[in-house]
């Protein structure tokens, strides 16, 4: 069971505090200046038109911002992202929006990742991969921004450009490295992470196999896989995805609601 030992636990509340500062500091933020939000509450400050709508096309740029309050009133902050989708990018003739949209799930898990007792079990030594990360790599984003956790995201060839130039959007604060990785590539020549998380990537029975294994190839500890609460499996369901890892050796550890409405779930794994 993955558990953070009290020191590295202390270790992760100094540096949380330090970056936090540090966030505020860069955003001219003065403590007073803040209107409270529930800790680690996310605020997407612009939404976006649908696609194929013609006031929607084009780039627009979406910021979401999070304040986090850390217990005893030191290292106040609030992140800030900014990404851009390209309205435009409509590949396939149903529409694929893949790298072209922030998908809910993702505001929802970042959300959750932003609660300070779970950044606490992200250490400075801590090593983070997430897996399809989207045009955004939101998760990412905001886990470089407020921890100081080592932190890489993954896409495919076709979407990994769109990564990049929203990467290079935060560049003043962020310091995430950023690969080409395709879930079941078992060439890719990655190390093992502590923590691999990831947004939507259960789509079938098939998928939900070679996602099992490759979160073994790539995890040295933990895997938080969150998707709709409603699983899209054609056969199966979130037990599936719970016995898909089982038998990969991980521990199913907590399962996490991450909205008020129930919609989306964040599943925990530990590796045993």
């Amino acid at each position: 069971m993955f558990n953070p030992e009290e020191a590295e636990f202390e270790e992760a509340q100094n540096a949380l505090k330090d970056n936090l500062s540090r966030v505020a500091a860069n955003n001219g933020i003065e403590k007073d200046d803040f209107v409270e939000v529930s800790s680690g509450s996310l605020i997407q400050s612009r939404s976006w038109c649908g696609l194929g709508e013609e006031e929607g096309k084009g780039v627009q740029t979406i910021e979401f911002r999070v304040h986090v309050a850390v217990p005893g009133g030191d290292g106040d902050g609030e992140g800030v992202i900014r990404v851009e989708v390209d309205l435009m990018d409509d590949r396939g003739e149903v529409g694929d929006r893949t790298g072209s949209v922030v998908w809910p799930c993702s505001s929802n898990l970042s959300s959750y990742l932003t609660q300070p007792s779970v950044l606490s079990t992200f250490p400075p030594s801590h090593t983070v991969l997430e897996i399809c990360s989207g045009s955004a790599a939101l998760p990412s984003q905001f886990l470089s921004l407020l921890t100081s956790a080592q932190v890489t995201a993954s896409e495919t060839p076709e979407t990994l450009s769109a990564l990049i130039k929203n990467l290079r959007l935060n560049s003043t604060s962020l310091s995430i490295n950023c690969v080409l990785y395709s879930v079941g590539d078992v060439d890719a020549s990655l190390p093992k992470y502590d923590t691999v998380i990831g947004c939507e990537c259960v789509y079938d029975s098939i998928n939900l196999n070679v996602l099992a294994s490759s979160c073994k190839r790539l995890t040295k500890k933990r895997v938080m896989i969150a998707g709709s609460s409603q699983c899209r499996l054609s056969a199966g369901s979130w037990d599936s995805v719970v016995e898909a890892f089982r038998e990969e050796g991980f521990e199913h550890y907590e399962t996490v609601t991450l909205d008020a409405d129930g919609e989306y779930i964040c599943h925990i794994y530990n590796l045993l």
